[in-house]
């Protein structure tokens, strides 16, 4: 089963040149994939119609066999953003819970999967503290934590290194790829080469085509 991007066309308003031209994809369970290239390319367009934030114009996604509208309902997919995007008066662990409490888990479950998180992000001994009061590479991590709560199928993350330095970004990076080892699919839009250079696959971006094989 797979990710699955078949002739998607997009373009923000009718008078506008195609953002997107035609692009297919394909990406396995447990692979990481880049979405690299210029400013302009269409990365971050092709990143939120495969994470289902964006429809196309034409063309069609496909997570696991089903379309991409019933993967977001069944919270399949789940995001992590430039920037931490973080409830900065909570503690960490409830900026983590969260996504499980929406899913519908009760508090006991969802605070022991949160626990489990954290410390797979390193974060264990931070549980307790105000996010606030953590660094921008901690809070990222965080965010990541949050993001693989309930086990998603799809993680989709947009330049999650842009604010970050080198060691915050190794920190963030070695968190998101170590979803796969639960067969999820990581595709992340990045400038960054040491992000691109870390995941199984890159895929080039120029004038809305794929410049690597799908």
């Amino acid at each position: 089963m797979s990710l699955i991007v078949e002739g998607v066309h997009h373009r923000y308003r009718a008078t506008d040149p195609p953002v997107l031209a035609g692009v297919a994809l394909r990406a396995e369970p447990g692979q990481a994939v880049a979405l690299v290239g210029p400013s302009g390319s269409g990365k971050t367009t092709l990143l939120a119609i495969c994470g289902g934030l964006l429809v196309p114009r034409a063309g069609e996604v496909t997570l696991h066999g089903a379309p991409m509208a019933r993967c977001m309902l069944r919270a399949q997919v789940s995001w992590v953003f430039q920037g931490t995007n973080a409830l900065l008066a909570r503690t960490v662990l409830d900026n983590v819970v969260v996504r499980g409490l929406a899913q519908g888990h009760g508090r006991r479950a969802a605070t022991a999967e949160g626990l489990a998180r954290l410390a797979a992000v390193g974060l264990a001994d931070r549980a307790d503290r105000t996010a606030g009061t953590l660094s921008g590479g901690e809070l990222q991590r965080v965010c990541v934590a949050r993001a693989l709560m309930g086990d998603p199928a799809l993680v989709c993350a947009d330049e999650p290194s842009g604010q970050l330095d080198a060691a915050a970004t190794d920190a963030v990076v070695r968190s998101l790829l170590g979803s796969r080892g639960r067969r999820a699919i990581v595709l992340i839009a990045t400038h960054d080469p040491r992000v691109a250079t870390a995941c199984d696959r890159v895929v080039e971006l120029a004038d809305g085509l794929l410049e690597a094989a799908p």
